[in-house]
Order: structure tokens, then C-alpha cells, then sequence
């Protein structure tokens, strides 16, 4: 599958991220959209079902619910999707471009690391459909890549903000009266939206706070996430 360049952006404190395209993702979106829902099916009887409306993933290994309260009007499969998936040709290739872009992005952080070194990228993914004033307040989480995929989304969410993932800075700069101590306070900008049309895949430390703005929309809006972790590192 042909990876569109990579666009790297710079955050708050230097953290950088990358944006990518995917170019068949119109061939295959309505073939994804039917899997996800298909999948749903049997999924939700995997997840906690923490309200009404609200379906959250229970972590592999000790079985807790994984952060319910910043989840709303969300059903988000268990994080094991490209695991039980991996032999479907529709996620297989999904997957492949995921991981070419991911690798694209690691070398270009650390491609002497990449040069010297074997090692497995381990990847947690998961889908997530909201409607009806779903959304995923701020969060963050350990040392590792994060990513998100839409599958499905309001284009217009740049002007209406619906649905829409954005990165924010809490690192507030400090108010003061002292008029050579306020230099940061102007044009500072604590939030950062990447660009998320259908297709598009960004790549980002998983440390950045970031949300997903609350969505209502005639068609679910439809994301995968992923985190990654590294493992089996040896010498070339």
C-alpha cells in the first residue's frame, strides 16, 4: 500500500507529530465502516457496558474497566482488534499501512536506533463510534506512539468543531503584572487540531493530552485508536 509523504508538525514542547494519508481509504471505507459495525455485534458482549449508551474496553490482563469517566455516548471494542482481525485481507492491508507509516515515523526520530537494532512494534487498537454527544475528554498515556485513523467523520469539522480531535497544552504560561514576564501570554495557543479527514492517520507522542470534542451527525463518526510499546530488542 503507497504512503502519501509525511508531514511533521512541532506541539507545545517540541513533542512532534506526523500526519499521513491514506490514498485508497474512499475504496475501502464503506467495506470498513460494514466490518466495524459487523464486528460491534459480538463486541459488545466483550466490553463493560458502563451506561446506557456508553461501552468501554476492560484491559487484557487485570480485566479493570479502562478510564469510563472520561467516555461518553462512545462504543469502543476491547484493545485486541488487529490481534483477532489480522487474517481479514480488508484489516490486513489497513494494518500495513498503519505499520509502514508508524516505521516511517520511527526512523525518523531515532533512525540510528532503527539501523542498529531489531525489534517487534506491538500495537493496541481499537475502534471507537460515538454519536448523540459522544465524546473522549482530555487524557494521556505512558511513554509510547499513539495514533488515530478516521474512518468516518464531519468534514466540516474544522469550522464546527464537532467530533473533533485536538492536542492542549496545560502548561498554562503564568499571569503577572510585570510587564517583561508576560511575553508568552501573546499569541500563545494551548491547543493544536491536526488535520482528521476520512483517511487520515496521525501519529503523536501518547504523553500529549488530547480529546475528541463531543460529535452528533446523521452517519456515527467512526476512528480507530492505537498505542504502541516496542519489545524484543537485540543487535543487528
Amino acid at each position: 500500500m503507497n504512503i502519501e509523504h509525511l508531514e511533521k508538525y512541532t506541539l507545545f514542547n517540541q513533542d512532534p507529530i506526523y500526519e499521513f494519508k491514506n490514498p485508497h481509504h474512499s475504496l475501502i471505507k464503506r467495506d470498513l465502516i460494514e466490518f466495524i459495525y459487523n464486528d460491534w455485534e459480538n463486541e459488545q458482549h466483550r466490553v463493560h457496558k458502563y451506561s446506557d449508551d456508553t461501552f468501554v474496553a476492560k484491559d487484557p490482563i487485570n480485566g479493570k474497566v479502562v478510564h469510563p469517566v472520561v467516555k461518553n455516548n462512545i462504543k469502543e471494542c476491547n484493545f485486541d482488534f488487529f490481534e483477532r482481525t489480522h487474517d481479514v485481507p480488508l484489516i490486513a492491508n489497513l494494518f500495513d499501512f498503519i505499520h509502514k507509516c508508524m516505521y516511517n515515523v520511527q526512523i525518523n526520530l531515532n533512525r540510528e536506533f532503527c539501523e542498529t537494532h531489531r525489534f517487534n512494534t506491538k500495537y493496541a487498537a481499537w475502534y471507537h463510534i460515538t454519536n448523540n454527544h459522544g465524546y473522549h475528554d482530555f487524557h494521556m498515556h505512558a511513554g509510547t506512539l499513539s495514533a488515530f485513523y478516521v474512518v468516518q467523520g464531519d468534514p466540516n469539522h474544522a469550522e464546527t468543531k464537532n467530533g473533533t480531535f485536538m492536542f492542549r497544552d496545560f502548561d498554562e504560561p503564568k499571569r503577572t503584572d510585570d510587564p517583561f514576564c508576560n511575553y508568552k501570554l501573546d499569541n500563545f495557543d494551548r491547543h493544536h487540531i491536526p488535520i482528521q479527514n476520512e483517511g487520515s492517520l496521525c501519529i503523536f507522542p501518547g504523553w500529549v493530552n488530547h480529546q475528541a470534542l463531543p460529535y452528533n451527525g446523521k452517519e456515527d463518526r467512526i476512528i480507530f485508536a492505537i498505542n504502541t510499546h516496542i519489545s524484543d530488542v537485540i543487535d543487528r
